[in-house]
């Protein structure tokens, strides 16, 4: 979407966006991690937004930016985004489109806090949907009981997600994943969002699924164009 004059110009925001490095944990092996995939974009952002609760994370992006051949500054804050999301946001251009990557370890994400972050702004959203890392392993366990859950806030203090839960015949793993992903896809389409083809991340077990969501038809035809495997077997999302 590079040079559409609908817009100002292209803006990233990562939410949970670690040092800028991911270690391979069976070789060791470095590998660029979001932020620096981003950088590297062909067609290139002019904003990078870069969140995370740790300061030293915060350092090493940083460095990691300048170290570049094309040195750039990102917007860096330090904290929890959902406690942020106003001071994130408040000096960021309102006619830009932006891209959140969404990547957090667990549900540690607000459906409140992305609904602030797409209220004045046009932003598409892809979002690391953490069901088998997290919610299929504490729904019945812990988050049932709470209704101050991590689960409650990520999909909305608004959602009584309980009674529709009781209603709920089968809950093998499948079932329960299908179940809770249609009712946080439900609480994106009140935004006006549309969902792409959803991708599930394995290892020797299901991890988690990625989503990507735009108010834009287009949007949502050059996610699906785009994260189609080449023929190494790579997903492109940049």
């Amino acid at each position: 979407m590079k040079g559409n004059p609908a817009w100002d110009g292209l803006g990233y925001i990562d939410l949970f966006c670690g040092p800028g490095i991911c270690r391979v944990r069976e070789s060791g092996e470095e590998i660029d991690g979001s932020p620096l995939i981003a950088l590297d974009s062909p067609k290139p952002f002019d904003i990078f937004v870069l969140v995370d609760k740790s300061a030293e994370a915060i350092r090493a992006v940083e460095k990691r930016f300048a170290s570049r051949p094309a040195p750039i500054a990102p917007y860096t804050r330090v904290g929890d985004s959902n406690e942020e999301i106003h001071e994130i946001l408040k000096d960021l251009p309102t006619d830009f489109l932006y891209l959140a990557f969404i990547d957090p370890t667990g549900l540690h994400v607000h459906f409140e806090t992305i609904r602030i972050l797409v209220q004045q702004r046009r932003v598409d959203l892809l979002i690391s949907w953490m069901d088998h890392l997290d919610l299929l392993r504490n729904v019945d366990e812990y988050y049932y009981a709470d209704t101050d859950s991590n689960l409650d806030h990520a999909l909305g203090k608004d959602l009584d997600w309980r009674k529709e839960y009781d209603a709920l015949l089968n809950r093998d793993a499948r079932h329960k994943s299908e179940f809770f992903l249609g009712l946080y896809k439900r609480q994106f389409a009140s935004l006006g969002y549309r969902f792409g083809v959803h991708h599930r991340i394995s290892g020797p077990v299901p991890f988690y699924l990625l989503l990507f969501a735009s108010k834009h038809d287009l949007g949502v035809k050059l996610w699906n164009e785009t994260s189609r495997k080449d023929r190494g077997g790579q997903r492109r999302l940049f």
